[in-house]
């Protein structure tokens, strides 16, 4: 321990600037009611797809409907999780509310992928996992394994080591994964190889106080 006398100081980071990333792990009782939604969807003969509003290359994109999640008791709990995020982020006292626009499923398969993109219309995004199947490893060497990861890109071109900030993160994702961020920040989806199915779905909200006029910027 240092002395008075002796040199020292205290320090702590503060990040009041950039975006910031919510993590959450959903609990079973979450993921199995998840996947019994989103099961029920793909084997809807008559299901909407969403992939005309969506950039990703992929096939099966169809729309999870709200209402959907009131039956399985689900739109509660992340109208909570996107409020705890806003609050914590903005480090705020006053009464935050939200509400999800939209949302949707998808289903990946071998070779597809979502291009960076970001979201319009909206404040938060969200995204959550349901299945991560097995990859066939590429074996490049020197190369890290960047197959099926999420990567989300701050607007930093700068060398990091000089700016002291990371232009983009990515994550490879686990079952009961939850990202919670501002729908401005870019992201996107690395394609795989190997058979099976790599199941998110995503959803966005907006968030605003009282008054509500702000909310009406949004959508």
């Amino acid at each position: 321990m240092l002395k008075n006398e002796e040199p020292g100081a205290q320090y702590k980071i503060l990040s009041p600037f950039g975006p910031k990333l919510g993590v959450v792990q959903l609990n079973d009782f979450v993921i199995n009611k998840m996947i019994e939604l989103t099961d029920n969807i793909l084997e809807d003969d008559a299901r909407n797809s969403y992939g005309e509003h969506l950039a990703g290359q992929i096939a099966e994109e169809p729309v999870v409907d709200l209402e959907r999640l009131n039956e399985h008791r689900l739109d509660e709990l992340f109208n909570q999780l996107v409020k705890q995020h806003v609050s914590a982020v903005l480090n705020t006292d006053r009464k935050v509310k939200t509400e999800l626009t939209s949302m949707w499923l998808v289903s990946q398969r071998e070779h597809e992928y979502n291009p960076i993109h970001w979201h319009e219309g909206c404040t938060i995004s969200c995204v959550l996992y349901l299945k991560i199947p097995e990859y066939v490893p590429r074996i490049i060497p020197s190369k890290g394994e960047e197959d099926g990861k999420i990567v989300f890109i701050n607007n930093n071109p700068s060398n990091p080591n000089q700016s002291m900030e990371t232009p983009l993160i990515s994550f490879s994702p686990h079952v009961g994964d939850m990202f919670i961020f501002p729908s401005r920040l870019l992201h996107g989806v690395y394609p795989f190889v190997g058979e099976g199915e790599r199941r998110s779905v995503s959803f966005n909200a907006v968030h605003f106080f009282d008054d509500e006029k702000v909310r009406k910027l949004y959508i």
